[in-house]
């Protein structure tokens, strides 16, 4: 009893963070949306004075954003500063325009989106006996915590820059920056948030699979009447129209977010090798600083693959359900039933993707990790021969 309330608080508690990270986007002006709650729980809904205003807070904090970085250009001769600031410039003004389109132009589909989370979310609570609340498990509280601790450096770490030369200039500078790094970095965001929820989705479904719909079906033993064949049939048809729901949100998801991930993950992966460029070059240069930004920036991968890992892990779980071994599936319509989702789930795999270039997984974070160290060795190496040319 203590453990079940002591998951329970564990979920509770990381659905009590998941909004107040909704109600942090919706403060940085990424999220344009109204969360309500009803009797049939949580939707979204569009709020036009909040996208507004959002869209002309984000144009100033842009404007604010490119005359700081052009002061530190032109006053900077370290070049590698200048290619660092540059690279920050170039992606934080798509970045912005992106979100400001997706709020005006395509409002409707992330609402639509975004209630499709929810409504299967509520889909599953319904079909699942164990009348779970809240949001997950240990596992998902931990990424949760370590997202907020990400967003925490976002709006903090500029403030230790600017806190030497405290004026209203200097607090101006630091409000615009903390805003468009936000929205810069929102989409890595996002796509953690996004499969981590997925995963608790696959999860639930599997635990009521393996148990409650198990259950049901190993006690339907031959004969068995039309009445008790018909109500195994539509739990079953229900379960697989969940599974296949997830799969697909899967997709739409993929096909929404794919380039502003993409251009985020590009984004990411130049910053990195530029810190790592001058971490080396420049040691005494705010070094501390350097390697806090590089381990935030690699938390952010990191927390990426792992997320997308447990849905991967979870969804693959399906196939070890052994569905048929049961007495019903001898009967002609679930056996014709069974085979048709399991070819369907051999058809469209549930896969992460860039650009269809790669498979998000924690083999490909390992593989960039081995780049950027190689990459870091290369350059020490190169630094210590040019002082003993």
């Amino acid at each position: 009893m203590l453990k079940s309330l002591r998951e329970m608080s564990i979920s509770k508690l990381s659905a009590g963070i998941l909004v107040s990270i909704f109600r942090y986007f919706q403060l940085m002006g990424v999220l344009s949306l109204r969360l309500t709650h009803s009797e049939d729980g949580y939707m979204v809904s569009n709020e036009n004075r909040l996208k507004w205003i959002s869209a002309i807070i984000r144009l100033a904090a842009l404007c604010g954003f490119i005359y700081s970085l052009g002061k530190v250009v032109l006053s900077n001769d370290f070049q590698i500063m200048q290619i660092l600031q540059g690279i920050r410039l170039i992606f934080s003004i798509p970045c912005s325009f992106i979100i400001i389109a997706f709020q005006f132009f395509r409002g409707s589909e992330i609402i639509k989106l975004v209630n499709r989370f929810l409504r299967v979310f509520r889909q599953v609570r319904s079909v699942n006996r164990s009348k779970r609340s809240g949001f997950g498990g240990r596992r998902e509280l931990l990424l949760i915590l370590l997202k907020v601790a990400c967003l925490g450096h976002e709006f903090s770490y500029q403030w230790f820059m600017y806190k030497r030369r405290c004026n209203w200039e200097c607090i101006v500078e630091w409000l615009c920056n903390t805003y468009v790094v936000a929205g810069i970095n929102i989409f890595t965001h996002i796509f953690c948030l996004v499969y981590v929820t997925i995963g608790v989705l696959c999860s639930e479904m599997n635990e009521y699979a393996r148990h409650d719909l198990a259950a049901q079906l190993g006690n339907l033993t031959p004969p068995i009447s039309r009445g008790k064949r018909r109500k195994a049939r539509c739990q079953l048809e229900n379960c697989l129209a969940l599974y296949r729901e997830i799969l697909a949100l899967n997709s739409a998801f993929q096909e929404f977010f794919e380039i502003p991930i993409a251009v985020a993950l590009a984004q990411k992966t130049l910053v990195l090798a530029l810190f790592g460029y001058r971490v080396i070059i420049n040691s005494a240069d705010n070094i501390y600083v350097l390697w806090l930004l590089m381990g935030k920036h690699l938390l952010d991968l990191l927390l990426m693959t792992l997320s997308v890992q447990g849905a991967v892990v979870q969804f693959r779980v399906i196939r070890r359900l052994n569905l048929e071994v049961y007495p019903v599936s001898d009967l002609p319509e679930f056996h014709t039933m069974l085979e048709i989702f399991y070819t369907h789930l051999n058809l469209y795999q549930f896969r992460v993707r860039i650009w269809g270039l790669c498979d998000v997984s924690n083999e490909l974070f390992i593989i960039f990790i081995s780049a950027l160290v190689t990459w870091v060795v290369f350059i020490a190496q190169g630094s210590q021969q040019l002082k003993n040319v």
